[in-house]
């Protein structure tokens, strides 16, 4: 990831033009992170007054380092409030499809800012910053189709454009003009003395620009009293709640198979659970319970913890992704949806809490593991997918009605055993798959489940009519077990076709039907407000995406994406 540098190297600490040179460099950080000029100007500024405040007594190292700590904080807060304002032909342009967190990463390196600094104030050292940076120019290269801009040149967009520099160096003068305003006069160095400074994303009505929110310390100390005894009230209720009889002992040897690390990590309590990761990233978002909806909160393998990822619409239909470890929440990626009406409405579901307890009373369990809830759609029907584990070796799928809690389907594995060689690899069994259902052609369907359940292959695929098949064959001689097939009992002769529709759905994920990592996991025909849809859900080593596309048009309905 290292290329030539554009900038001019930086001044020795303790020469006068330092500060005007961190600051160029800061706003070049801002610049690349939020992808607004504008937005990056105020930030930069908040950033660094607010840090020559704090650290007024401390070296100019400790004040570079707690103005770039803070600028990357308030820039995480104000990404999904800024739109990409770069211009088309600008090689900085692509970046701002990448999610906050990777464009970060790549914005630190593209700043050119001194590799101890950033150490300092991001926690990352040089080898764990290219690292960062590798992956987000891989996410550019799959966003732009296999082309992603040269280091260099995003270099040179950043550091060499004049307007930016100029802008920078304004930004530096208007900075050092407050700070020796604040310096020079007594009534502010006296209100330093009372309140204590949070920086907040709050924007003038006036301007639109972003300013600092100031709270009196006698204020602060209230609100701390009042969160404290509304914690210990939780507490004695949590204390005084019955006990849950232990759960029934089984005799499958199954259960005797380890589990993943990261699911021991919950069982043992070193990661929060699935609802308190939900907790903790309405508290971080400062929103309400009541005000939001879960859309996907998904436990994954963390780097020495469990994580999750939280992903949630707001009132407005704004929707947020969150990643959640140890306790805290950092967040990912927002964005507006197109349309407010897809935001269903919630009057009358049942609670999460509720639909988890009558999930585990399906599995005749008390206590589990919840690895994934994630809502979706059948027709106007909304369902939650609750996926738990007791410990690892046997893993439940239960959908539930969100509004009744009704069952509408459940599913239970236990962990795959290894393949001791004597089992079919999964192009045999797609082919014997595809035979059984009638000697189809790969190019004929669409593959929409491949995986081992035990000596158990399953396959499922959608033909171009929408006819679904499941095919359940013996991993080890081939032989069906099991055939189920849905056909679609409409006419479905006037419509543009399932493989048309996926094409479509790709094209809209900036994707193409020859890219060997996109996996479907649904295909399949739907009527929504009185007229024929295709309903579809994909994958990528990197993202999830839902797409809903017109059966006759091809017109793009609906459309998600999101980070795995």
């Amino acid at each position: 990831m290292d290329s030539e540098r554009i900038s001019p190297p930086l001044p020795a600490a303790d020469s006068p033009d330092r500060s005007t040179a961190v600051i160029r460099l800061l706003y070049a950080y801002a610049a690349a992170a939020l992808c607004d000029e504008s937005a990056a100007y105020s930030t930069v500024s908040e950033a660094v007054i607010s840090a020559a405040e704090k650290k007024a007594s401390a070296s100019s190292a400790e004040r570079e380092a707690e103005a770039l700590k803070t600028l990357i904080r308030l820039c995480s807060a104000r990404s999904g409030e800024t739109a990409p304002a770069w211009q088309e032909d600008s090689p900085l342009c692509p970046t701002g499809r990448l999610p906050f967190q990777s464009r970060s990463d790549l914005a630190l390196m593209l700043s050119e800012l001194p590799p101890e600094l950033i150490e300092s104030a991001a926690g990352l050292s040089g080898s764990e910053l290219s690292g960062r940076c590798g992956k987000a120019i891989r996410q550019l290269r799959f966003l732009q189709h296999g082309q992603a801009p040269d280091v260099s040149a995003l270099k040179q967009a950043l550091h060499g454009t004049p307007s930016l520099r100029a802008r920078a160096d304004e930004l530096s003068r208007d900075i050092q003009d407050k700070l020796s305003k604040r310096q020079s006069s007594p009534e502010e160095q006296a209100a330093g003395s009372r309140i204590h400074q949070i920086t907040r994303s709050t924007a003038n009505p006036e301007n639109g620009k972003y300013k600092t929110v100031r709270v009196p310390l006698w204020a602060m100390i209230c609100g701390a009293v009042l969160v404290c005894g509304m914690a210990v009230a939780l507490t004695v209720l949590a204390v005084r709640k019955p006990q849950q009889p232990a759960p029934p002992e089984t005799s499958d040897s199954d259960t005797d198979m380890p589990a993943p690390k990261y699911i021991k990590d919950v069982s043992e309590q070193r990661a929060p659970a699935l609802a308190e990761a939900q907790e903790t990233v309405l508290k971080e978002a400062g929103l309400a319970p009541e005000s939001v909806i879960f859309l996907n909160t998904k436990l994954t393998d963390g780097s020495s913890t469990a994580r999750y990822t939280v992903i949630f619409l707001d009132e407005n239909g704004k929707q947020y992704e969150y990643l959640t470890e140890n306790g805290k929440a950092v967040l990912q990626h927002t964005e507006q949806t197109s349309n407010l009406d897809d935001r269903p409405n919630t009057a009358g579901w049942r609670s999460l809490a509720e639909l988890r307890q009558l999930a585990l009373s399906c599995a005749n369990l008390q206590t589990a593991v919840f690895t994934k809830e994630k809502l979706s759609t059948d027709g106007d029907v909304y369902y939650y997918k609750i996926e738990f584990t007791e410990d690892g070796s046997r893993n439940y799928s239960v959908y539930l009605n969100a509004r009744t809690g009704g069952l509408m389907r459940y599913a239970v594995k236990d962990a795959d055993v290894p393949d001791d060689g004597s089992l079919i690899p999964l192009s045999d069994a797609k082919a014997k798959a595809l035979l059984r259902a009638g000697d189809l052609k790969p190019d004929q369907v669409l593959f929409t489940k491949e995986k081992r359940e035990g000596t158990v292959w399953v396959i499922g695929f959608t033909l171009d009519d929408g006819t679904q098949y499941t095919v359940e064959l013996n991993a080890r001689t081939g032989m069906a077990n099991a055939v189920d097939v849905r056909p679609v009992s409409a006419d479905t002769s006037h419509l543009i076709g399932t493989l048309k529709a996926k094409d479509a759905a790709l094209e809209k994920a900036g994707l193409s039907a020859e890219n060997s990592g996109v996996r479907f996991s649904k295909a399949k025909i739907d009527r929504s407000n009185a007229a024929y849809v295709y309903e579809f859900e994909f994958q990528t080593a990197d993202y999830e995406y839902e797409a809903t596309i017109n059966a006759m048009t091809g017109e793009v309905l609906k459309y998600r994406v999101w980070m795995i």
